[in-house]
């Protein structure tokens, strides 16, 4: 098991977290039916590998919002998300227009895995379902009335002029 996947794993169990290891790959482990405080039963994927001779040391986190978009609804998700992605700093947002799913990703990537210490793991393990939950009520909206984005926006940030 690589130095990060053990770190991120520690990191995890001290919060009170019980990671799961993947059956076929050891640079790989899950945190499933994760709830927020908004809810929840998001899916957090967790990948890792430490840096050797060309290889860059990663820490990829991906974490699955639990309800799907209807279809007549993603065209309005998709740019909700874009709108939120040209302000992220450690996350990206996503939709897969097929099926609906809505992922946040967040990753770390140096070229030595000691770069990938500990407070910049916490930020990384932590940062996805941080953002999730917090949109959820707003993505909730989108999937289930019709406000527009703008009315959305506006309500996520009421003291923004």
């Amino acid at each position: 098991m690589s130095t990060i996947i053990t770190k991120a794993k520690t990191i995890l169990q001290k919060a009170g977290f019980n990671p799961i290891n993947s059956p076929n790959n050891e640079e790989v482990f899950f945190l499933p039916s994760l709830n927020g405080k908004n809810g929840g039963q998001f899916n957090i994927t967790f990948v890792g590998r430490d840096a050797s001779n060309d290889i860059d040391a990663i820490l990829l986190v991906i974490t699955e919002f639990p309800i799907k978009v209807p279809p007549n609804k993603r065209d309005k998700m998709l740019n909700f998300l874009n709108m939120l992605n040209s302000d992220a700093w450690y996350t990206w947002l996503s939709l897969d227009m097929k099926n609906g799913g809505i992922v946040c990703k967040s990753s770390g990537r140096s070229k030595s895995t000691a770069s990938l210490n500990e407070d910049i793991l916490e930020i990384l393990l932590f940062s996805t379902i941080s953002r999730l939950d917090a949109l959820q009520p707003f993505i909730m909206d989108i999937i289930y009335s019709e406000k527009s984005l703008e009315t959305l926006i506006k309500e996520m940030n009421p003291s923004a002029k």
